[in-house]
């Protein structure tokens, strides 16, 4: 029997299915059909648009949307459009692919008692599922939701509904690419994008959120997955992005439309010619949740093939600098695409980075004394420039601290003055803050003028100019950076706050109905420049959802 999915809302969400870029949405009477591709805006990934004459009452079961007299079923590459020729509704439907835009999409009517339109994707190498039944079709795709949400991990019954959909929301960003090896070959895998509305692709900080969430019912599935973002760009480099046509390792490479926003948004990342394109530091935290809890060979094996990467990381980051300190030659090497401390000149001085960094070489420095003591290694010059970058980063992150405005100041060239944003809050992340230090941070974010919200923390301050409510990290709570400052106020010793915040941060999702990619700070709905189904939103959500109920178990 197929799973029903009661929180599937296609009037603001979206419809779609593990392992296939088929989405469908909803407008008004009409059911729109996507093929998405990586960074191919919507409006050209339009496959068919099905339309009734009569209000849509849809409900969603498995992979299947059954409507009045027809139901829509989405296996891999594949979608069936099947319409019952003995239901009096089913004269109602109408199919329309004059509009449509997606590439390599081939349509196809299969006779027999029902009608049926059959879409496929020419890029699948092998086009499954062709020449069966519709039962047995609709059967083998309600079967794939079926097992994954098996998976769905157990919390607390005030949590569960709002996990089953943020597990159901990680299955279905799941895509197969081919992506780059390090011997030059290529590998077809499985992936969990952020979202198939826009982020149709492997970004590598994403990958470290989703990570956490997958490892609570398919470790092996999140091992793999991290594995993959650890990609070596050949000098310590890690890419910003992993995508069906390679890689995304520098700004000569972003697409045209992504240059054009940051133009139009007075952006001057273009006006140093090409620079290095990369995420921030999180790789050594990311695999230390994940190998925590393994039998002691699987963990030394992963330590073993991470470290010498994360390492080569550590260095190639402490080689990106202004003067002593590590920087953002680019707003998208942040994460924090259009922060506020972006709107100057580059390359910036960020505390957030100064923390990560500070936390990556701590991780690492214990990684080498296992290893030494496992396999007899000599990485004693390993740990020399590990101990010295750690301390050397703490003075530096110290420096940054402004008394008088009781912040973590960032450096933006040619400004005396610097915004209050998200990445101030985020230099408890490393933690061994002053006292001064952290009651700052803890008095900002339990400021209802800078970063207090009933949903988490704003990602500007309210009392700036800069701060937007609606727009990206101008202002909207994120999920990750809640999370992120959680754990470093836990690390310094606030325990209470953390857990409020992570309470706030788990409210955020149950007020909006899902994982969305943001918030709006004021009434917890979808910010509008979010994105829907927002892969690390869900599997934060997961993360904290266990957490609380483990806490309580205890």
């Amino acid at each position: 029997m197929s799973v029903s999915l009661p929180f599937i809302n296609l009037e603001s969400g979206a419809f779609t299915v593990p392992k296939s870029r088929f989405v469908l949405t909803v407008n008004r009477n009409i059911i729109i059909v996507f093929y998405t591709s990586y960074e191919v805006e919507m409006e050209n990934c339009l496959v068919a648009k099905v339309e009734s004459s009569s209000p849509l009452q849809l409900i969603a079961k498995g992979a299947t949307l059954l409507g009045d007299g027809f139901k829509i079923v989405v296996l891999g590459s594949a979608l069936r459009l099947i319409v019952d020729k003995s239901s009096i509704s089913a004269k109602s439907i109408s199919l329309d692919t004059s509009q449509a835009t997606a590439k390599g999409i081939e349509k196809n009517q299969i006779s027999g008692d029902s009608y049926t339109w059959v879409f496929t994707s020419v890029h699948d190498s092998a086009p499954k599922y062709l020449n069966i039944s519709n039962h047995d079709f609709e059967l083998k795709a309600n079967r794939v939701i079926d097992d994954w949400m098996q998976l769905v991990p157990k919390v607390l019954p005030k949590r569960q509904a709002m996990v089953d959909q943020c597990w159901w929301t990680l299955g279905v960003n799941t895509i197969e690419i081919k992506v780059p090896l390090q011997n030059k070959k290529e590998k077809v895998v499985s992936v969990v994008v952020p979202s198939k509305i826009g982020y149709v692709g492997l970004w590598q900080w994403d990958t470290y959120f989703i990570c956490l969430g997958l490892a609570h019912a398919n470790v092996r599935m999140a091992l793999e997955l991290l594995d993959i973002a650890l990609y070596d760009c050949g000098d310590g480099q890690l890419p910003d992005v992993i995508h069906e046509h390679g890689v995304l390792a520098s700004s000569r490479d972003l697409p045209i439309a992504d240059c054009a926003r940051l133009e139009a948004a007075g952006s001057q990342s273009g006006s140093r010619g090409p620079v290095p394109l990369t995420k921030p530091p999180l790789g050594a935290w990311a695999a230390n949740r994940l190998i925590k809890d393994l039998p002691e060979e699987k963990k030394q094996y992963w330590i073993k093939k991470w470290y010498p990467i994360l390492v080569a990381n550590s260095r190639w980051w402490m080689n990106q600098t202004m003067g002593e300190y590590p920087i953002y030659a680019h707003p998208y090497s942040s994460g924090l695409d259009d922060c506020p401390i972006f709107d100057g000149a580059l390359p910036v001085i960020s505390p957030d980075l100064l923390a990560y960094l500070e936390n990556q070489v701590e991780i690492l420095e214990s990684w080498a004394v296992e290893l030494e003591l496992s396999s007899g290694s000599d990485l004693s010059s390993d740990r020399l420039f590990l101990k010295d970058t750690r301390k050397k980063l703490h003075a530096l992150l110290q420096n940054l601290f402004n008394k008088d405005l009781g912040m973590f100041k960032p450096v933006i060239p040619g400004q005396e003055s610097a915004p209050r944003t998200i990445v101030s809050l985020l230099a408890c992340f490393a933690g061994g803050l002053t006292d001064i230090e952290k009651n700052a941070l803890a008095a900002d974010i339990e400021n209802s003028q800078t970063f207090a919200s009933d949903f988490g923390l704003t990602t500007v301050a309210r009392n700036e100019a800069t701060y937007v409510p609606n727009r990206m990290w101008r202002g909207p709570v994120w999920i990750n950076t809640n999370y992120l400052v959680a754990e470093g106020m836990e690390r310094s010793g606030f325990s209470e706050l953390a857990k409020h915040l992570r309470e706030k941060t788990m409210y955020a999702l149950e007020t909006a109905g899902g994982p969305m990619e943001h918030f709006h700070p004021d009434n917890g709905q979808r910010a509008e420049s979010a994105t829907v189904n927002f892969a690390w939103s869900a599997a934060l959500y997961i993360d904290l959802a266990v957490m609380e109920a483990k806490e309580q178990h205890e």
